[in-house]
């Protein structure tokens, strides 16, 4: 293969060694990778069965139940039997191309058929390729055994490297490292749970498609069940709750997902969850600590966290020094006093808190903490409201604001700028060579190469990571900017309404709030954070984001179908005067992205179906509003059909 490259083959046993990965894609999913919603007793598990009841009106339903392991979700394409793409969950819109690395997990079969066994999967060998499709895509769960935990970080230690916290941290870093050949270092395996799409085959069940994943070679949980009522499914819930800590690997809860799959499409999805499943948590791990002392950060919208810095402790694999305490309303509500005993436990075994303190324990020498009166960084008043638990530091100069919110600028959830970690942010802000976001559109490597631990080719890496981000959509970089109450959900919804940051700068409270989710306080949150912010606005346009200004349709929905091989074809005036509503999954673009594209050629787009709607834009697992559509006599348009309309087409 070192000789003739050309015929090195994607199935090849060369590449389960691993090399230098390319990471970093953003590959959209065929269907969105939600979240699943959770409930933690009993009484939540029978609403959610009683939801999934009226809607199915009263039919049998039949449940599978599947431990819930704690790993690191991932998608893989197979394409004539061959693992051709492997993505991370990512936002669940799109995952990160990790490819390189997922062929060097031995649990995940290169070509169907050729599987070599092993707990939990069917041996696929002789597999018919008739019986293999076209085109398949599964989803799984990487995770690490946790008696191979110890292990890497024995030699995690020798190499002077920060231990993994816990397995799932140690899977979701392995699967994410840029030298694949470290990845095949380690010992990660698979669950594979999810038949997503298999070109030319069609399953009445999920436990078929089970069957089908088992046949093709994949492996699956040999524990998954199903039940006919759901007194079974808490009967398994109870007797995996008793062996938690008998498993090999760490799992945090079942799923519980409805079997029928033409009951699935019924149940459809919200925006974050399908309706047909839910997880069903295990009751927190919990460990008696002392508190030390309480600390408070500032965050990057002026809030004031107080912080419990604790005496070192194990829970749920992971050794805790520290717990939020929220707010001051926490502190006094609970009781927390400095040298208290508490109980802490780490909800859904990945943030720890204090569940109770245990007052019987107290001898006298606790301390009762006093919240601040001005802001522990810059020293100015803090601001206190009658309408909301939290105190604000209101200094926008305040120097622990400016690199939290230059670090969420940087982060997965706004503009994902690589090499852009708090260390390297306190320097450049420390160095007074960043003020704001804008300021990093006009460094210079070698004016960054100065900075401790940071050499020329770093420098250089650096400032092509953030030319790069100028390239982010309109709605990353609304979230980036760290507006108070306007996360990546409520930035989607302003950007479909109004097309473009200047448009929404020119927006008032009173056209914000009215908008569906809304309401005056982020109207008024918007507005003063722009009139507050002009100069840094006006700087960013000038650097180079385009995504302040609205740009022609055809070119935004190039953008968004970047590599998608589309091609602008002739419009019309089909959506100009009319009323929409965007439901289910749509082809390479978000709902938002539709949304926009149908204000953009004089549309209107609401939440929900009423008399008034003239169209409904349905995609995949279209849900509860395709069926009030029906009902209503609405035009429904298929995603294929809207993409036309639109003015686009594949080539």
């Amino acid at each position: 293969e070192k000789t003739y490259p050309e015929f090195v083959s994607p199935d090849s046993p060369t590449q389960r060694v691993g090399g230098g990965a390319e990471l970093g894609s953003r590959i959209p999913h065929r269907n969105p990778m939600l979240s699943l919603d959770n409930c933690y007793d009993e009484e939540e598990l029978r609403e959610f069965a009683k939801r999934a009841d009226r809607v199915l009106e009263g039919a049998p339903v039949e449940y599978v139940t599947e431990l819930k392991i704690d790993g690191l979700g991932v998608s893989l394409r197979y394409e004539n039997g061959i693992f051709v793409q492997g993505t991370t969950r990512g936002d669940g819109e799109f995952g990160e191309d990790v490819t390189a690395n997922l062929r060097t997990i031995h649990a995940i079969p290169l070509r169907l058929g050729s599987a070599t066994g092993g707990e939990g999967q069917a041996n696929g060998e002789g597999t018919d390729m008739n019986a293999i499709p076209p085109v398949l895509e599964v989803r799984g769960e990487v995770f690490l055994p946790k008696h191979r935990l110890d292990d890497i970080n024995a030699q995690r230690v020798a190499n002077d490297e920060l231990p993994f916290a816990n397995p799932r941290n140690a899977a979701a870093g392995s699967v994410r490292m840029l030298d694949a050949a470290i990845t095949a270092s380690r010992p990660l395996d698979i669950f594979v749970y999810a038949l997503n799409y298999a070109e030319g085959f069609e399953f009445a069940t999920h436990t078929e498609a089970l069957e089908k994943m088992k046949e093709l070679g994949f492996k699956c949980n040999a524990h998954n069940e199903c039940h006919d009522s759901l007194e079974g499914v808490i009967a398994y819930y109870q007797r995996w709750l008793a062996k938690r800590e008998e498993m090999p690997y760490e799992a945090d809860g079942i799923v519980v997902k409805v079997n029928s799959i033409a009951q699935q499409r019924e149940l459809g999805a919200t925006i974050k969850h399908p309706r047909w499943a839910i997880s069903y948590k295990f009751p927190a791990h919990q460990a008696i600590t002392r508190v030390e002392k309480i600390g408070v950060q500032v965050g990057r919208t002026g809030v004031l966290t107080p912080v419990a810095i604790l005496a070192p402790v194990k829970l749920a694999g992971a050794t805790i020094t520290n717990a939020t305490l929220h707010n001051e309303q926490e502190i006094l509500t609970k009781d927390v006093r400095i040298g208290d005993t508490v109980v802490l436990e780490r909800a859904g075994d990945v943030i720890p808190k204090i569940a109770a303190v245990l007052k019987e324990k107290r001898n006298g020498d606790e301390v009762a903490f006093a919240f601040p009166a001005r802001c522990p960084t810059c020293d100015t008043p803090v601001q206190r409201s009658d309408t909301e638990v939290a105190v604000r530091c209101v200094n926008a100069a305040c120097v622990a604001q400016l690199k939290r919110r230059i670090a969420y600028w940087a982060s997965r959830d706004a503009l994902k700028i690589e090499g852009l970690g708090r260390a390297r942010i306190a320097q450049l802000v420390n160095a007074e060579m960043v003020r704001n976001v804008a300021d990093l559109y006009t460094l210079k490597a070698d004016e960054v190469c100065c900075l401790e631990r940071l050499g020329q080719a770093s420098a250089k890496n650096l400032i092509r990571e953030i030319e790069r981000s100028k390239a982010a959509s309109a709605e990353k970089v609304l979230t980036g900017l760290s507006i108070f109450h306007v996360g990546g959900r409520v930035a989607e919804l302003l950007i479909a309404h109004f097309s473009s940051i200047d448009a929404l700068r020119q927006a008032s409270v009173e056209e914000i709030a009215a908008l569906d989710g809304m309401g005056t306080r982020i109207g008024e949150n918007v507005v003063t954070f722009f009139a507050q912010n002009q100069p840094m606005l006006e700087k960013l346009k000038q650097v180079g984001f385009r995504c302040f200004e609205e740009t022609d349709a055809s070119q935004r929905v190039l953008g968004a179908h970047a590599g998608r091989n589309y091609f602008p074809i002739a419009t019309d005036s089909f959506f100009s005067g009319k009323t929409f509503v965007v439901t289910g999954s749509l082809p390479g673009m978000t709902r938002a992205e539709a949304a926009a594209e149908i204000k953009a050629r004089g549309g209107k787009v609401t939440s929900s179906i009423t008399r008034k709607t003239d169209c409904l834009i349905a995609g995949e697992s279209p849900g509860s509003k395709y069926e009030k559509a029906r009902e209503l006599g609405t035009q429904i348009l298929a995603a294929d059909a809207f993409v036309e309309k639109l003015g686009i087409a594949a080539e």
